[in-house]
């Protein structure tokens, strides 16, 4: 089996709920969340963004035959 992992950069305008609870992790662990920054304060920051580029790592995993 043979798995290639790829990184797929994605602009975003809408996000889902795990995706900003995601991003607010990101924030978290960078020292950048405040106490009161909230998943609805992300959604208009967001939102009012030009442009959001977010980076998702694919894994392709097929089986080749030999």
């Amino acid at each position: 089996m043979e798995c290639l992992n790829k990184l797929e950069f994605v602009f975003i305008k809408k996000t889902s709920t795990s995706q900003i609870r995601e991003i607010m992790g990101i924030y978290r662990d960078a020292g950048w969340l405040k106490k009161q920054d909230t998943p609805d304060l992300f959604r208009k920051m967001l939102k009012k963004s030009f442009l959001y580029l977010i980076c998702v790592k694919k894994t392709n995993c097929y089986f080749a035959a030999e």
